[in-house]
């Protein structure tokens, strides 16, 4: 996965419920660690998105690649 890619994401609450419109982020400063786990700087692509609320302990962001979450 190369710096800077456009991916499809959405947010989900702890429960699992969908907390945003699909959305679209690039992954920057990516760093893995242990196998799937990866730490990196988030960027929304669009300013119309309001951040508000989905960067919070608990929310999951999930990204599409090649069809599959």
């Amino acid at each position: 996965m190369p710096n800077g890619e456009i991916f499809p994401a959405c947010f989900l609450n702890p429960e699992g419920n969908p907390i945003s419109t699909p959305i679209c982020v690039v992954l920057e400063n990516l760093k893995w660690e242990k196998g799937r786990r990866c730490r990196c700087t988030i960027q929304v692509v669009l300013d119309e998105v309001s951040e508000e609320g989905l960067f919070c302990p608990g929310n999951r962001l999930y990204l599409y690649h090649n069809r599959k979450k």
